[in-house]
């Protein structure tokens, strides 16, 4: 796993707490179709305790080849530009300092 992705679990894994939370898959997507974009885009929800995915959009095939029914969260961080790795990590540290 490239160094960057693994900094970034390091951020989650220091600041994951244990609490379930319910999303209802329907009221999901309605509030997902809600959000305005500039183009194409996919949506998901992490869950950060296991980093495993839910509510993964089809169209994250349409705009990575992906598989929504196989695709893990490593496999989107893979995603991310490398030159946009240190930025992320950053941005990731600085939140969960904030929860």
């Amino acid at each position: 796993m490239n160094t960057e992705i693994q900094k970034l679990h390091r951020i989650w894994q220091s600041s994951r707490a244990v609490k379930t939370t319910f999303f209802p898959k329907n009221g999901f997507k309605e509030l997902a179709n809600t959000i305005t974009s500039s183009g194409p885009f996919y949506y998901y929800i992490v869950d950060f305790y296991d980093m495993s995915l839910s509510h993964i959009s089809p169209a994250i095939y349409d705009l990575h080849g992906s598989d929504p029914n196989t695709v893990t969260f490593d496999d989107i961080l893979q995603l991310v530009h490398p030159d946009d790795l240190d930025f992320v990590s950053r941005a990731e540290s600085k939140i969960s300092r904030l929860l």
